[in-house]
């Protein structure tokens, strides 16, 4: 890979905490779409490839001793490509293990592009401060994804996204990004593909909906599982294969993926940051109720609807769906709530 120096772009200035997200400078190459293929292979092989940079003797001597093992690779602002090396088999906890098993299956093996804060210093100092989600990046790439990080800069985005399953964006890099930027990973990324947005503060996930999708998602709630899971189940009735659902205090809630066979919308559930067999039924209950209007003074209402309205990445409508939902007492006096599309 023969590389050329074209540009230098300079970022803003830089804030006293070198931890704080800010426009990176950054150096432009002449094959950008090479340079992050490159990085591709060396994440999936560990192999470092030839003229993707000089490495420090330091460096390389550590290459060498990681040779063959997958890896996180971030692409450093000035084109370099700095892996981290994802964790030996049986050297993390199982249950850690199966929680990024559930995040991203391992079957099929994917291409995963992240945009996080990528300043050199701040990397050196502390990646996981600099990356908030890198431990699980790290895990993804130990169950066998492909994994590449960058700082998301104009001059490099769609290169860096190219021909990607999965983009995971960084909240705190969303201010630097180019406009317009979901719909040109998009117009990218492999068919099907996700976009998805960490939430520093929270530490939760959002999914993003591409503007040609004509009926849109509702995107999560920052902390509120219950009403997260509460929110899809209206969804997925709305516009799945399924028209209804019954919810019991005390029972296990329905599996949303029961409820489309729609790769696009199972895309979507498998995103959310929530597994419906941890939930508690009856906080998912008062959810549905309160967007039904019940109040607590609401003792003796039994019926209700609920609008579902969707939207598109721009926040265009997508379309508005009526529930109706009731309310009853099963055996040994549990609630009971029927919502019907």
């Amino acid at each position: 890979m023969e590389q050329k120096h074209v540009k230098t772009f300079e970022g803003s200035p830089e804030p006293p905490d070198i931890f704080e997200p800010h426009l990176l400078g950054v150096e432009l190459l002449s094959d950008m779409d090479g340079l992050f293929g490159a990085a591709r292979r060396l994440s999936a092989t560990g192999e470092y490839p030839l003229g993707a940079g000089e490495l420090p003797a330091e460096a390389a001597a550590e290459l060498e001793k990681h040779k063959g093992e997958r890896s996180v690779v971030i692409v450093t602002p000035g084109r370099l490509l700095m892996p981290v090396p994802a964790p030996e088999p049986g050297a993390v906890n199982p249950s850690s293990v199966e929680a990024v098993r559930k995040l991203l299956p391992p079957d099929p093996p994917l291409v995963v592009t992240a945009v996080s804060y990528t300043h050199l210093g701040a990397l050196l100092a502390d990646k996981t401060r600099a990356i908030p989600f890198l431990g699980f990046l790290v895990g993804f790439a130990s169950i066998g994804h492909t994994v590449v990080v960058f700082e998301g800069h104009p001059s490099a985005f769609e290169s860096g996204v190219r021909g990607s399953d999965v983009l995971l964006v960084d909240s705190g890099m969303l201010p630097f990004l180019p406009d317009g930027w979901a719909e040109a990973a998009f117009a990218v990324m492999r068919p099907g593909a996700r976009v998805l947005i960490h939430d520093r503060p929270t530490f939760t996930l959002k999914s993003v909906v591409s503007r040609d999708n004509s009926r849109g998602w509702v995107p999560p709630k920052p902390g509120d599982v219950e009403a997260n899971y509460a929110d899809c189940l209206l969804t997925v009735l709305a516009i799945g294969a399924r028209a209804s659902a019954r919810l019991a205090s005390g029972e296990p809630l329905p599996n949303l993926a029961d409820f489309t066979t729609k790769p696009e919308e199972l895309e979507q559930l498998a995103a959310q940051p929530f597994n419906h067999y941890e939930l508690d039924a009856d906080k998912v209950i008062e959810a549905v109720l309160r967007r039904a209007g019940w109040r607590p003074y609401s003792l003796f209402k039994t019926k209700g609807t609920v609008d579902v309205q969707l939207s598109t990445l721009d926040g265009a409508p997508a379309g508005t769906w009526k529930c109706s939902v009731t309310l009853s007492r099963g055996e040994h006096g549990r609630r009971q709530l029927l919502i019907e599309r």
